[in-house]
């Protein structure tokens, strides 16, 4: 690949130019940075709540983060199988038909969530007033 695209042939100069080295190193801090602000959030928050507010509560936020991953997951499916017909619409030049998909996924990903969140919120609404 290298003979045919200059972007991939190894350039041994960089090696020895600071600016470069530089610009690699802040790169990386920063992504070192934000991977370890993740750890800290995915790891230390249900420590947190465990020493704070007790075992229930961090089943609580369990809960909800696996219902937020669930969410996630189904709105990324949703928007993987209407993609193809986005980019179609929009490399042929239609693009207020790619608009148009483009909202009524949304939509239905929208009513989609609500149907599974709607029952929990009136489930847990219930379970609280028990108390």
């Amino acid at each position: 690949a290298h003979s045919q695209f200059g972007v991939c042939k190894l350039r041994l100069m960089y090696l020895f130019q600071w600016s470069y080295i530089k610009r690699l190193f802040v790169f990386a801090f920063g992504e070192f940075f934000g991977w370890v602000g993740g750890a800290i959030r995915d790891h230390g928050m249900p420590f947190l709540i465990n020493v704070n507010f007790g075992a229930g509560m961090n089943a609580a936020y369990a809960i909800g983060n696996q219902v937020s991953a669930q969410t996630v997951s189904l709105s990324s499916a949703m928007i993987g199988a209407l993609m193809p017909a986005v980019t179609t619409a929009e490399g042929a030049g239609d693009h207020e038909k790619a608009m148009r998909l483009s909202f009524c996924s949304i939509k239905f990903g929208v009513l989609l969530i609500l149907v599974f969140c709607i029952p929990l919120i009136g489930w847990s609404i219930r379970q609280s007033k028990r108390r």
